[in-house]
């Protein structure tokens, strides 16, 4: 049985209930999902942000504003520019940018699969998409997993297998597939955010 966070419902079985980013962040972390390792950090924590920095030795990352959904971001800065955007936040997300490895990139999108099979799923194969903005060609498929049309969608079986691996049924992934391992876990799918409730 997976650990998960959440309530039981009658029948004994686990709901998973995820409220914001900072409970996804550590849904991802406790059930041990690919990232590429995203922290949370006060802007005042200069030392902590740059020891991040120093760790991951990336050439590009991202900031996210986690005070609220929508809130101010920026893709692809160099470790220079984190820190000079970092005093425009309170409480900000730090993370590898996927933009390092933008030409392994095969499939990005959010995905929910049900217990009882129905499938979500919007994406893009344009190398240059990202969640807040899905490129030319998209992929949309309100079906279920046994439409022949789910096997010609390049990607999506490593998302499919990696969702019953560890167990994400009933809620919106944020993903993305490569054609090369990435991440902490090197593997070919990274998962960027989990969410039930929000």
């Amino acid at each position: 049985n997976k650990k998960v966070w959440g309530s039981r419902n009658r029948s004994g079985e686990n709901i998973v209930i995820i409220k914001n980013k900072y409970e996804s962040i550590e849904f991802i972390k406790r059930n041990h999902l690919n990232n590429f390792g995203e922290e949370v950090f006060k802007s005042t924590e200069i030392d902590k942000i740059k020891d991040y920095l120093n760790n991951h030795t990336e050439k590009y990352y991202l900031l996210k504003d986690k005070t609220r959904t929508n809130g101010k971001f920026y893709l692809n800065l160099t470790k220079e520019e984190v820190l000079k955007h970092v005093p425009e936040y309170k409480v900000l997300g730090l993370d590898v940018a996927s933009y390092n490895y933008l030409d392994h990139k095969v499939l990005l999108g959010e995905i929910v699969l049900t217990k009882d099979m129905n499938l979500i799923l919007s994406g893009s194969y344009h190398k240059d998409s990202h969640h807040r903005d899905f490129r030319e060609p998209n992929v949309f498929l309100r079906t279920n997993l046994f439409d022949r049309k789910v096997k010609y969608v390049k990607g999506l079986d490593i998302v499919i297998d990696y969702i019953f691996k560890h167990y994400l049924f009933d809620m919106i992934i944020e993903f993305c597939v490569y054609d090369i391992p990435v991440g902490l876990n090197k593997e070919k799918i990274v998962i960027f955010e989990v969410r039930t409730e929000y």
